[in-house]
C-alpha cells in the first residue's frame, strides 16, 4: 500500500497529511545612518585671489616684524627646492649643524625641535618661502 497526501496521518487521525510549510521570511532590517559626532567639512568654494587669508597675512606680518633680528640676507638663495647660498654639507644655515633644516624638505630631528633658536630660524625661513609663493601668485 502506497501513501499519498490524501492518506491518513500516522497518528491514526482522519485528517489528511499536510506537508509542513516554511515560516514566512522575516522583513529586512532597516538601517539608519548614525549622527556625525563632528561637523561636516565646509564645501570647497571659490576664493577671491585679491584677499589674503589670515595665516598668510600673519606670515607677512611676522616676516616684516622680523623677530630675533633675522634678515632675508641670512637666508639668501632659499627656494622651495634649494637650500640657502651659505648652506653646505658641513653646516646648514637654519640648524647651524650638518643636518639640513629646510622647511619644505623634511622635519627637524626631535633633539633639534627643543631648541627655540633653531625652530625660530626654520619658521622664519618657512615664512619667507610662503611670502615668495604669494608674490609669485600675484604676478
Amino acid at each position: 500500500m502506497s501513501m499519498t497526501d490524501t492518506d491518513l496521518d500516522t497518528r491514526g487521525t482522519d485528517a489528511p497529511m499536510v506537508e509542513p510549510t516554511a515560516p514566512p521570511p522575516k522583513p529586512k532590517r532597516k538601517y539608519r545612518r548614525r549622527q556625525r559626532a563632528y561637523a561636516p567639512r565646509p564645501s570647497r568654494r571659490k576664493v577671491n585671489p585679491d584677499v589674503i587669508s589670515a595665516p598668510a597675512a600673519a606670515a607677512l606680518r611676522l616676516v616684516e616684524s622680523n623677530p630675533a633680528g633675522l634678515t632675508e640676507a641670512t637666508f639668501a638663495g632659499i627656494s622651495a627646492t634649494d637650500c640657502c647660498n651659505d648652506c653646505n654639507e658641513s653646516m646648514c644655515v637654519i640648524t647651524q649643524i650638518g643636518f639640513c633644516g629646510h622647511p619644505l624638505k623634511g622635519e627637524l630631528q626631535s633633539a633639534l625641535q627643543n631648541k627655540p633658536a633653531i625652530v625660530q630660524r626654520r619658521k622664519f625661513a618657512k615664512l619667507m618661502l610662503d611670502r615668495m609663493k604669494l608674490e609669485a601668485k600675484d604676478r
